[in-house]
């Protein structure tokens, strides 16, 4: 019997937390007082399987409005439950308390609003919460009248100044931040609560999840938790991000419901969550405790080559292709067994497992070998221990255990074996998005701890791409630009897609940036808290430029920002 309690929330008719299978959900991006566009976008959102669905609501004319989208859904038949997302307003988030199922808060920009201070005495800090906590009670009674759910919407980049100064803007942070509003929550009688911490950082978003769960484990009480990747991007960018951070989550029982956030079409969204569903199952792994706890610290192994000890994280691939723009570290040569450089200088020789137990190779050369969870010994053990020229391949087949892989690795540290890990991920799926999916949770549940040195994906196409993409998701291996960008929503007044595109045709010259493009003033500066530009809707048609939080230009028509933001940027990095 579980020593945790798990709390169950119900919304609407909908059911999450403890065994309820995973709810999937979306988020309009129509203008909420645009009814019938709204109700539409819903009825769309829900016929390719959603659970519920999110609308802005920023002010109490908005609010007011879900009673009639809620009453012309149900004249259609739909009747799945409904999210109002508030941002700044408490007044509008007492009245949609009253007509929907959930309401979204985000502490750090909605109860405990940044305040310029850089220092709180401990009375200062806990005059802070009570103040809070005073705030908070007019919607929580509206939400217990009324049976209403509040979401806990906790996001990296908009942490209160109080609680970065007490435990950095970090995933901690974050951790801490949702904990104290549970506690406010608790002391005024009311635990009808989900609670979401999110990044547009995998590493930072998986952290404060794991960090979050074993704080309410210590507790002994467990709330639902939302999962996303905030502004994960579109196509494939934004579909590795939130395979790697919802999935690895997923697979080891973290999350209960799920928003996959990308900046296309609301109702693409819930195809892909549903594949990330089904992939985590498939992929399922457990940690222990202690485990759970060590966050991110690459693996210590040895050198060989390129590969290993704190070098950057290499591409192994099947196909020497010369038209990838992101072409592999080592090539695998089928015919002669061997990993070689582009030009086809050989690097490292095959190794059966064989003459590896029988000494069958040279002290001098550089060796791989297959390795499944089957195959280890304690005999091959001692020869690995000894060795410091081989490099091991975990092959990953349709047939392994990702849970055994999981359980070799923590063989491997205790018994201080050090060789160089590629992970190979052998899949026979055609299906581009379903290999993307689970190639990204696979590669993923090891990249986030910093387990291995390498990853090889053969697949029946070139899967070079894939591969640095899923590197450059992880924070493991920067080879291309890096796009923040938020979904679209009600608050969003241009047409964000197409100027993200726009963005990118632009910029994508400029590896290792980080380029945020976000709808509105709700999301940025908070949630492109790491980027090193923002492009930043600031009211119809037009758009506000950064660098850093630093605003440089104000209100420029979106028909020339992206042109503008090319020259803040080739101004800045001349060389590039």
């Amino acid at each position: 019997m579980s020593q945790y309690f798990h709390q169950t929330i119900r919304i609407g008719d909908v059911k999450i937390g403890g065994k309820h299978a995973i709810s999937l959900q979306s988020m309009t991006s129509t203008p909420t007082m645009n009814t019938v566009a709204t109700v539409e976008q819903v009825i769309r959102i829900a016929q390719v399987g959603a659970h519920m669905v999110r609308i802005t609501a920023r002010n109490i004319r908005e609010a007011k409005n879900l009673s009639l989208i809620k009453k012309e859904l149900a004249a259609k038949g739909y009747h799945l439950p409904l999210i109002a997302d508030i941002h700044f307003n408490p007044k509008a988030a007492n009245v949609a308390a009253t007509i929907v199922d959930k309401v979204r808060i985000n502490p750090g920009n909605y109860m405990d609003k940044r305040s310029g201070k850089i220092s709180w005495t401990e009375e200062e800090y806990h005059h802070e919460l009570q103040q809070i906590k005073e705030r908070l009670k007019d919607l929580v009674n509206h939400c217990k009248t009324h049976q209403t759910v509040i979401r806990v919407g906790v996001n990296h980049g908009s942490l209160s100044d109080r609680v970065v100064n007490r435990y950095g803007n970090t995933a901690n942070g974050m951790a801490e931040s949702a904990l104290e509003f549970i506690h406010i929550f608790e002391s005024l009688k009311f635990q009808q609560l989900v609670i979401s911490l999110k990044a547009s950082n995998v590493l930072v978003m998986v952290e404060a999840n794991k960090l979050l769960m074993n704080k309410m484990k210590a507790r002994g009480y467990i709330y639902p938790l939302h999962l996303g990747v905030t502004e994960a991007g579109d196509a494939e960018d934004g579909r590795i991000k939130s395979a790697m951070g919802i999935g690895c989550l997923l697979a080891q029982d973290i999350g209960d419901t799920i928003r996959v956030s990308l900046t296309e079409e609301a109702e693409y969204e819930i195809p892909v969550a549903q594949k990330i569903v089904r992939a985590a199952q498939e992929n399922r792994y457990t940690e222990e405790e202690a485990d759970a706890r060590k966050f991110y610290r690459r693996r210590d192994s040895y050198k060989l080559d390129k590969i290993g000890h704190s070098q950057i994280v290499s591409v192994i691939s099947s196909f020497r292709n010369q038209q990838s723009n992101t072409r592999a570290d080592y090539f695998f040569n089928q015919q002669h067994k061997s990993l070689e450089t582009y030009e086809g200088e050989t690097i490292f020789t095959y190794l059966s497992l064989d003459d590896l137990i029988n000494e069958g190779f040279h002290r001098d050369l550089k060796y791989f070998t297959y390795l499944t969870p089957e195959d280890w010994t304690i005999s091959l053990g001692k020869k690995v221990s000894c060795m410091k020229n081989l490099l091991i391949v975990l092959v990953k087949s349709e047939n392994t255990n990702i849970h055994k892989i999981h359980e070799l690795l923590k063989h491997f540290k205790q018994n201080s074996i050090q060789a160089p890990l590629i992970l190979k991920i052998e899949s026979p799926e055609k299906d581009l998005e379903k290999l993307l999916i689970h190639s990204s949770i696979q590669a993923g549940s090891f990249l986030i701890k910093g387990a291995l040195d390498g990853i090889w994906i053969e697949a029946q196409r070139d899967t070079s791409d894939l591969a640095f993409g899923i590197l450059q998701a992880s924070r493991q291996r920067i080879s291309k630009t890096e796009y923040i960008v938020c979904p679209s929503c009600g608050r969003t007044l241009f047409n964000i897609q197409e100027k993200l595109q726009e963005v990118k045709s632009k910029t994508q010259e400029f590896v290792g940036l980080k380029i945020a493009v976000m709808g509105c003033i709700v999301n940025g500066l908070g949630e492109m808290a790491d980027a090193d530009y923002g492009y930043v809707g600031a009211g119809p048609g037009k758009v506000n430029l950064y660098q850093g939080h630093e605003l440089i230009i104000k209100n420029i028509p979106e028909d020339e920002a992206a042109d503008q933001l090319l020259t803040i940027i080739k101004k800045k990095h001349h060389s590039l």
